[in-house]
C-alpha cells in the first residue's frame, strides 16, 4: 500500500499535530546541532537567591503563600471563546506516548527541553509588561502567590519577573549541563534525573500560572492564545502522562478551592489534541510581529524539526538503498555542484549537503541575524525560498522512501503535521511555487504533490 493509502486510513479527518524536537539523540548522533535560541528573552545573570544549578533548591517544594484580595470574576483565559482557542482538538495521548523504541529519559529530556524553549519565548513576549511594579509577587491567583526558596532554605517572596528569571536561569544551567542533560551517545541519564525533571515541570507549571493569571490579556492582543493554550494543553498531558505533575501542583491543597490554571485542568481542554480544519491559524503573521523574523524562527524550526526525523531513518537511508535523491518513480533531483553543473548524488549525500548547507546560513549572522540590532539583508526573501525548496525535496525523498520506517517507529501522525504545517506555511509566504509541489507535469501530481492534493481537499490545507 502507497503511504497515501496509509494516511487516508489513519486519519480521514484530522493531521497530528508534530512534536518538536523529536529524537535528539539521534541529531547528535549525526554531529548535527540545532542552532540554540535566537534569541534570550531574559537576561541570563547569576541569581542573586536560590540555588541556580538546582531547581530542587529552586524553589522545589515551596508553598504557596495567600496573596493579596482580588477580583473575583471569572478569569478572561477561562471565558468562551478563549479557552477553546486551542490549535488541537481531540486528545492529547497520541502526541505524549513514548514512540516505539525511543528510551523514555531521552523522550522526557527532549520534550521539557522544548516546552521549556517554548514558553520561555512566550514569555520574551511580555517579558515587557511584567515588571516589579506591574507584577510585584509570582502570583498565579487571586488568593495564590508562589514563594522562592533561597540557599539558606528560606522561602521568600520576589517579584514576578525576578523569579521567573530565577526560573529560567537555573533550567537553563540544568539544560546545558552534560551531567544533567547528556547529550553524547555515551553519556547515560544521572539516576536523579526523574527528581529534577520533576522539580522542573513544577517550577515551569508556575510560569504558566502566572501568564495566565496576570497577561493573559496581553497574549490575546497579538492573537497568540490558540498557540499558548496548546502549548500548555500539551504540557499538562504530557506532564500527566509521565508523572511529572502532582494534581495539587495543578489544582492547589487537597480540599482547597481550585483557582487559576487549575480550573482549566477541569475542562475538556486538557484532553484537546487533533489538529482539524485549516493550518491557516497557526502559520498566520502575529500581531507586532516583523514578518522577517517570523519567516526566520519558523524555518529555523522546520529545519530542526524535519533534521531530527532524517537522524531517526538515516541508518535506512544508504547509498545502497537510495541511490538517487527519489521522489517519486518518476522523480529525482539533482544537485548544483560548484562548477553549475547538475549532478545525481546518492539520497544521504544530497541530504547531507542540504542540511550542512542550512545550518551554516542559520549560524551566519549575515543571513540569519540574531542580534536585535541587526537587520535581515536584502536577499533573505530569495535565500529562503531556495532553503524551503531544499527542505521540501528531503520531506518529499522521506515520504517516497522511508514512510514505512516511520510507521514502523509510529510517528507518521508527527510527521505528516509537521509536512502540514511546512506547506501550510509556504504557500502563506509565497516559499513555495505548486510547481515545487506538483512537478513540470502539474497535470499529474506524483508524489507529495498527491498529498498535497489530498490535504486541499479535506480542507486542511488552502490552495
Amino acid at each position: 500500500m502507497s503511504f497515501f493509502g496509509y494516511v487516508s486510513i489513519l486519519f480521514p479527518d484530522t493531521i497530528l499535530p508534530h512534536l518538536p524536537g523529536f529524537l535528539t539523540s539521534e541529531l547528535i548522533r549525526r554531529n548535527r546541532h540545532p542552532r540554540g535560541q535566537r534569541r534570550s528573552p531574559t537576561p541570563s545573570r547569576d541569581p542573586s537567591a536560590g540555588d541556580a544549578a538546582s531547581p530542587v533548591s529552586a524553589g522545589g517544594n515551596g508553598r504557596l503563600s495567600p496573596g493579596p484580595g482580588g477580583d473575583k470574576k471569572k478569569p478572561l483565559y477561562l471565558c468562551s471563546p478563549f479557552a477553546d482557542a486551542a490549535l488541537v482538538k481531540g486528545n492529547f495521548k497520541t502526541i505524549v506516548m513514548q514512540p516505539k523504541y525511543v528510551d523514555i529519559m531521552e523522550w522526557v529530556a527532549v520534550n521539557v527541553y522544548d516546552f521549556f524553549t517554548n514558553l520561555n519565548e512566550f514569555y520574551g513576549v511580555i517579558a515587557e509588561k511584567c515588571t516589579s511594579q506591574t507584577c510585584p509577587t509570582m502570583s498565579a491567583g487571586p488568593s495564590l502567590n508562589y514563594l522562592w526558596t533561597n540557599r539558606d532554605g528560606k522561602q521568600v517572596s520576589l517579584p514576578a519577573p525576578t523569579y521567573i528569571d530565577y526560573v529560567v536561569t537555573s533550567v537553563q544551567q540544568l539544560i546545558d549541563d552534560e551531567n544533567v542533560f547528556p547529550n553524547n551517545a555515551n553519556h547515560t541519564f544521572h539516576p536523579s534525573f526523574p527528581s529534577t525533571v520533576k522539580s522542573i515541570y513544577r517550577q515551569l507549571l508556575r510560569v504558566f500560572a502566572h501568564l495566565y493569571h496576570a497577561h493573559f490579556d496581553v497574549i490575546l492582543h497579538l492573537r497568540a492564545e490558540p498557540h499558548f493554550n496548546s502549548l500548555f494543553a500539551h504540557f499538562l498531558a504530557f506532564g500527566k502522562e509521565y508523572q511529572l505533575l502532582e494534581v495539587r501542583d495543578i489544582k492547589g491543597e487537597v480540599n482547597s478551592p481550585t483557582v487559576g490554571v487549575g480550573q482549566l485542568w477541569e475542562s475538556p481542554f486538557v484532553d484537546a489534541a487533533l489538529v482539524k480544519g485549516n493550518f491557516k491559524t497557526i502559520v498566520m503573521l502575529p500581531k507586532y510581529v516583523d514578518i522577517m523574523e517570523w519567516v526566520a524562527v519558523n524555518i529555523f524550526d522546520f529545519y530542526t524539526n524535519l533534521n531530527e526525523f532524517y537522524g531517526v531513518i538515516t541508518d535506512v537511508c544508504t547509498q545502497q538503498t537510495c541511490p538517487t535523491m527519489s521522489a517519486g518513480h518518476t522523480l529525482s533531483y539533482t544537485w548544483i555542484n560548484q562548477d553549475r553543473k547538475s549532478v545525481h548524488l546518492p539520497a544521504p549525500t544530497y541530504i547531507d549537503y542540504v542540511m550542512t548547507w542550512v545550518q551554516n546560513l542559520l549560524d551566519d549572522e549575515n543571513s540569519f541575524p540574531t542580534k536585535s540590532g541587526h537587520d535581515f539583508p536584502a536577499s533573505f526573501p530569495s535565500t529562503v525560498k531556495h532553503v524551503y525548496r531544499q527542505l521540501l525535496r528531503v520531506f518529499a525523498h522521506i515520504y517516497h522512501s522511508h514512510f514505512q520506517h516511520l510507521l514502523h517507529l509510529r510517528s507518521e501522525p508527527h510527521f505528516n503535521s509537521l509536512f502540514a504545517h511546512f506547506l501550510a506555511f509556504g504557500r502563506e509566504y509565497d516559499l513555495l511555487e505548486v510547481k515545487d509541489l506538483k512537478g513540470a507535469n502539474a497535470a499529474s501530481a506524483v508524489g507529495i504533490g498527491a498529498l498535497w492534493e489530498r490535504w486541499r481537499e479535506m480542507g486542511i490545507l488552502e490552495g
